[in-house]
């Protein structure tokens, strides 16, 4: 197979644990790197042994042959960087959440889809050995119907004003940067809901610092998810079965084990160790979609993202978040 020629954008804390993964493939690279700060990108580019880096976006995009390109930057900017590439003729897989509402969402869409160009975002928790497993077990019904899922996310982050975790200008709140992560799989487990309720504790700059919501689906299931950067959370999972449940202890969205809890009593720990961040499970289901011409990856498809964002949007509508991208311009 050729080998894919990746660039990444922003070249921050999560792009170093992307790029240390690449260590653990063979035959795959990175080719060049991108920041508004050159030295950032000439530091990086020297670490992982790059070919070339650039301070401007725009500059390697045009002088690099790119097939994709990793998007890394703070949520705010995930718009207009992966409509950048996608006119550029380059393929986007783009960290999370892949925009600020579900507007930006569809242009982009609707722009990789006319370019005829591969686009995903970076849920890279789906393509873990432990979820792995865990969906293999559900399909085949070790624990029966699901008919709820429990799950947080939390970590204490004093309050910052300028931080990308508190700033509305970056996308800031514990909904669109770990919140995510719960509802993904309540979405997963349980499809779409026909119903949320939300509620949120808000910092002086109107971005969430906590969100809970109950989400209810149309076969009776329910879902309760909590976000926060107030407190450090159990950071647990539990998906409830008719004859069974499964529990994924902390921090469940990269946990190499899972426990399942049968009806009679048994207990079975599934342990599925891996080397590095677990970053190159991802990396390879893209590559497998580009070597195969593929658009969208089945196990993360565009409809996926589409859902999420809508029901983001929602959380957001419920209690009050305001970003300056969306003006309250929900769809």
């Amino acid at each position: 197979m050729v080998p894919i020629r990746w660039g990444i954008i922003a070249p921050g804390r999560i792009a170093n644990k992307f790029a240390s993964d690449f260590s653990l493939i063979h035959n795959h690279s990175i080719t060049s790197v991108a920041s508004t700060n050159i030295e950032r990108a000439r530091v990086f580019a020297d670490k992982y042994k790059l070919s070339s880096f650039y301070g401007d976006y725009m500059e390697m995009l045009t002088k690099e042959k790119l097939d994709i390109v990793y998007i890394a930057s703070p949520h705010s900017f995930h718009f207009e960087q992966a409509k950048m590439c996608l006119e550029m003729g380059v393929s986007v897989l783009c960290e999370k959440p892949v925009t600020i509402h579900s507007g930006q969402l569809k242009q982009l869409l609707s722009l990789a889809a006319e370019k005829r160009l591969f686009f995903m975002e970076a849920l890279w928790t789906v393509f873990l050995p432990t979820y792995t497993q865990i969906f293999e077990r559900i399909e085949r019904g070790d624990i029966g119907s699901v008919i709820s899922v429990k799950a947080d996310f939390g970590f204490q982050m004093p309050f910052d004003q300028d931080s990308r975790l508190f700033n509305p200008s970056l996308g800031g709140g514990s909904l669109l940067d770990i919140g995510i992560y719960p509802l993904l799989l309540a979405t997963l487990c349980l499809g779409y809901p026909e119903e949320i309720k939300a509620l949120a504790s808000l910092t002086e700059l109107q971005v969430d610092d906590e969100i809970v919501a109950i989400l209810k689906y149309k076969k009776k299931g329910l879902a309760q998810i909590q976000s926060t950067i107030r407190a450090n959370t159990r950071t647990e999972a539990f998906i409830y079965g008719e004859n069974g449940s499964i529990w994924v202890p902390n921090r469940w969205i990269d946990s190499q084990k899972f426990y399942v809890l049968k009806s009679d009593g048994q207990v079975d720990l599934i342990h599925s160790p891996w080397k590095g961040f677990g970053y190159q499970f991802q990396i390879l289901a893209v590559e497998k979609c580009l070597a195969q011409g593929l658009f969208e990856n089945p196990l993360v498809p565009h409809s996926l993202s589409f859902q999420l964002m809508n029901q983001m949007d929602e959380i957001r509508k419920q209690t009050g978040i305001i970003y300056p991208e969306d003006a309250l311009n929900y769809e």
